[in-house]
């Protein structure tokens, strides 16, 4: 059997919004806390 590569998944999603507002979301510590996954859930 030959070499495999680790697994390696992709997604995107595109979100209207203007960029004032998304970086509100990825500097506001609420706002980031809405936004990740629930604590012990990982990718």
């Amino acid at each position: 059997m030959g070499r495999t590569e680790p697994r390696k998944d992709q997604g995107s999603r595109t979100v209207r919004a203007p960029a004032s507002a998304v970086y509100a979301a990825m500097t506001d510590p609420d706002a980031l806390a809405a936004w990740l996954p629930p604590e012990g859930m990982t990718g």
